[in-house]
């Protein structure tokens, strides 16, 4: 199904580039760190396992590219070093990840209207600064000025939308300079947000007045609250199960009182 008549967006990260680093052919997404293909992605992956010592039977200056890619292994594994590819763990900052989202809404966007991306020119970054804030105020609202956000106001899923809302307060923790050049005031977070921070991004949100210092407890109140909370259950049990208790009894006793004027 087109994004153009699903009823929801799928969010995936795309990289910006569609052309692979090594030999120019088609990238439909970053790996080992760089825009590659398929091919040359599973040919680095080989060669990494293997630790072969390859050899170029000319000069080591062989042309890669989508016909020549084979001829030389030396060569096109030379390429794949120098073009930055390697097997290391890559870690995207909360920034770079989410750029990323935010500029995929935008292709999506474009593509339900019949344009392309470039056609937004300056008014992109606008856009994802609108985006942002909406998203960290969990809102799109479908009357909004901003047409992106109103176009996606009824196609976002409520789990797309936590996703986005994560990633856009762990930027803002990461960046106090985006938080206010968005134009963002202090707001109070959904627990289930909270849950997926870690310690110091939640700090870094209470320090910069991002959300409010009462806001988050501490870890000894949250073990205090436990137990309160089962014992409350208990009472609250007890008290049900007493009331069934009463209940049965007045109804056994109405009972034998019916029968006894029966017998009369």
């Amino acid at each position: 199904m087109s994004p153009a008549t699903s009823n929801h967006v799928h969010i995936e990260l795309k990289a910006e580039d569609p052309e692979c680093k090594v030999c120019g052919g088609l990238s439909r997404e970053i790996k080992y760190g760089v825009n590659a293909c398929t091919a040359c992605a599973s040919f680095f992956q080989r060669r990494i396992k293997r630790k072969e010592n390859l050899l170029c039977a000319k000069e080591s200056n062989c042309v890669i590219n989508t016909k020549t890619r084979s001829d030389c292994l030396a060569c096109r594994l030379q390429k794949c070093f120098k073009m930055g590819m390697t097997n290391a763990p890559v870690v995207i900052s909360p920034e770079l990840s989410l750029n990323s989202s935010l500029e995929n809404l935008l292709r999506l966007f474009c593509a339900d209207k019949g344009r392309k991306m470039k056609s937004l020119g300056a008014k992109i970054e606008r856009h994802k600064s609108a985006m942002r804030r909406a998203i960290l105020e969990g809102f799109l609202n479908p009357e909004s000025r901003n047409a992106v956000i109103k176009h996606f106001s009824e196609r976002m899923t409520t789990c797309q939308m936590l996703s986005l809302r994560v990633q856009v307060v762990r930027l803002y923790a990461f960046d106090i300079n985006v938080f206010h050049k968005d134009g963002c005031k202090t707001i109070t977070l959904p627990k289930k947000i909270l849950r997926c921070l870690k310690s110091d991004e939640i700090e870094n949100l209470r320090k910069n007045n991002i959300i409010r210092r009462d806001e988050v407890q501490t870890e000894p109140e949250q073990a205090a609250e436990v137990p309160q909370q089962e014992a409350h259950s208990r009472r609250t049990r007890s008290t049900h199960n007493d009331a069934l208790f009463y209940l049965l009894l007045s109804t056994i006793r109405e009972f034998h009182e019916v029968m006894k004027k029966k017998k009369k």
